[in-house]
């Protein structure tokens, strides 16, 4: 902890303080120490929790009360009402508020946004997190060294890309890997590695109902690692599936065809018994998640 280390935004205001925004808090808190960081929560008990164990200064149930001179607002909802807190968010707070938020869908959400208030919006997204929920389960190490993806704007004032830059320099001291890219290509690329792994963990999982009672209870004194970690997420809250599912539909119903059909190539292979294509086809995916591993374990 480097306590002389002044940051961009010396006062930040967390909307809805659960995971991901507690978790955000530790890591602000581990690098910028004198960061007066508020937070906005539903629940009093969540508030007093969160000040108890020092994660903010001070916090609120409601956005009204919050001081409105902050100089960076974090908003941190479900997808469900992400939009409808970005824009009370720049109602309550001063022209000098930069906003931000951590949605898992971009396109949709940027749509219901205010344009008004586009040269101080850009929107982002940690790819940090798990499949628990609340302030109580936040960690640092769940942000740390993690990718952040920031979205540019098709026409981009000046006033935005100055912000842009602001904003993406902060979060590389946090140590995020910053990268900016299009709502587009933002809610494709996260279809594929986020919202379609949960969809087929939650399938995986769910397979399990087509067996007996007894057979069951016999899957969960056997299963080993490998179904442990390719179920995992679906232990997520499905209100985030719901939601993620909804607001992107586009990319969803382009991949999820694609991956039925690679599984249906398979099962003829399987049925035909052509043992030789189908170890060919298990390589080649095992070398393509292999490249993309190590593709990111190089990055510096």
């Amino acid at each position: 902890m480097n306590t002389n280390k002044s940051s961009s935004f010396p006062s930040i205001c967390i909307v809805g303080l659960g995971l991901i925004g507690g978790s955000l808090c530790k890591l602000i808190r581990s690098i910028y120490p004198d960061t007066i960081i508020y937070a906005i929560s539903r629940r009093q008990e969540t508030i007093e929790y969160a000040i108890k164990e020092s994660i903010i200064d001070r916090g609120f149930t409601s956005l009204t009360d919050c001081p409105s001179s902050m100089s960076l607002v974090i908003v941190c909802t479900p997808i469900s009402i992400l939009s409808d807190k970005i824009n009370e968010s720049f109602s309550h707070f001063s022209d000098m508020t930069l906003v931000t938020d951590i949605g898992s869908t971009k396109k949709q959400v940027i749509k219901n946004v205010h344009s008004d208030y586009s040269d101080r919006y850009i929107p982002g997204h940690p790819m940090g997190g798990s499949e628990c929920t609340g302030v109580e389960k936040s960690s640092l190490v769940l942000m740390k060294n993690v990718p952040y993806l920031l979205i540019k704007q098709k026409n981009e004032p000046d006033l935005f890309l100055a912000n842009l830059s602001i904003l993406k320099i902060w979060l590389d001291s946090l140590s995020f890997k910053t990268h900016i890219m299009s709502a587009d290509q933002h809610d494709l690329m996260i279809g594929y590695v986020s919202h379609l792994p949960y969809l087929l963990a939650s399938s995986l999982s769910g397979e399990a109902r087509s067996f007996s009672d007894q057979d069951q209870q016999t899957i969960s004194q056997v299963f080993g690692p490998g179904f442990r970690d390719t179920s995992r997420v679906a232990e997520s809250d499905p209100s985030w599936g719901v939601d993620v599912c909804s607001t992107n539909k586009k990319a969803l119903l382009q991949l999820i065809p694609s991956v039925i059909k690679k599984l249906t190539h398979m099962h003829t292979l399987i049925e035909n018994g052509d043992m030789k294509e189908l170890k060919t086809v298990l390589r080649q995916n095992k070398d393509v998640r292999h490249q993309l591993i190590s593709a990111t374990q190089r990055t510096p």
